[in-house]
Order: structure tokens, then sequence, then C-alpha cells
């Protein structure tokens, strides 16, 4: 706040040999920002600060190789989606920032960080269905208790996510964690 200077991190890619660039494709941007609300508060009080102690936001981009198909390789990360924008898409190239989403967008995130979070075990996948499945009569309404019942589901959903959190990977523990904001941020749709 006090001095503004001008100054981007970056992500370069660079070859020597021009062959090997040829075949790679950036098909994703990370937003530095978690939400509408971080970017005005970054904007407003600058870096770092008591929330952000680094001067620095973070970047990232999904690059994608061109690989013979015959090859049996997979995604290490094996997801596009964690905290990322298509940079293809009709944006003009600039992807969907927080605030141009829309309920179907966060949707299809859900689905997709689903369907590609390195599970260990289809058990794994029931449970954390389980953990982020709503609680029926839930979020209440203002001045209202949980019921017994209520507050039984949400310790047992406590307990379940505890559990899986100590068992998943690090990759499928940060996609899930995306997965539980991004199921808060679809529930503000429904309101």
């Amino acid at each position: 706040p006090g001095s503004f200077t001008v100054g981007l991190d970056q992500i370069w890619f660079h070859s020597e040999n021009e062959n090997v660039g040829a075949g790679i494709n950036v098909v994703g941007l990370r937003s530095p920002f978690h939400s509408p609300e971080h970017k005005q508060q970054v904007l407003k009080n600058g870096l770092p600060n008591k929330y952000h102690p680094s001067d620095h936001m973070p970047v990232g981009c999904i690059l994608e190789w061109d690989v013979d198909t015959d090859c049996n390789s997979r995604d290490l990360r094996s997801s596009d989606k964690i905290g990322f924008t298509d940079s293809t898409s009709s944006e003009g190239g600039r992807g969907l920032f927080e605030e141009d989403r829309n309920e179907g967008d966060v949707l299809q995130e859900i689905s997709e960080l689903l369907a590609a979070c390195p599970f260990s075990a289809e058990e794994q996948r029931k449970d954390f269905e389980f953990v982020i499945s709503p609680v029926q009569g839930m979020p209440l309404e203002r001045g209202m208790r949980p019921t017994s019942e209520q507050i039984l589901q949400v310790q047992q959903r406590r307990k379940v996510k505890k559990k899986l959190w100590e068992d998943v990977s690090d990759d499928a523990r940060e996609m899930l964690e995306r997965i539980i904001v991004l199921t808060k941020e679809a529930s503000k749709f429904s309101k």
C-alpha cells in the first residue's frame, strides 16, 4: 500500500532443441486468487500482509505433452483442474476467473476432479462422497439449532474425513480439499 511496484512471477518454457518444444502446449493457467474477496483483499492491502506473508502470488500452468498414443504412461497429477482455468475457453484465452464462473462450471470441475482423483481404493471414493454429502435439513436457518440426528451425522462425516485424510496421498488430499471448497461454492448458487 505504501508504494506500488509492478512485478509478475512467471513460468517460462524454453528448449534449445526446436523439436522438443514442438510437442508441448499450455492448456491451463492457475488463477492466483482463491475468490473475488481474496483478490480485493490483496489489491487493497498489497503483499506481503498479515494474511499472506509472501510478496509472491502462486502461479501455475498445465503443460500438455504430445505423446505416442500407444504409450501406457499416466499423468502423475491425474488432474488438470486443481485451481486452474482453461486457457482454451471462449474467454479469449484468459480462461474463467472465479467471478465469471457459474454453477455449471463449478459442478463440472467437481466432477472432473472426482473422476481424476488418485484414490487407492474405491472405498476411499465412497467415503469421500459420504463426507461431502449434505446433512438433511442443513444449513440451518438463522436462530435454529441442529437436531441430535443432524449433530450425529456431522460427527460421522468428521470421523470419516479424519480417517480418509490419514489414508489418501498428498495429491489426492489436495484434490479433495479443492472439491470441498468447490462444493461450498456450488451451494451458494442454490441460495
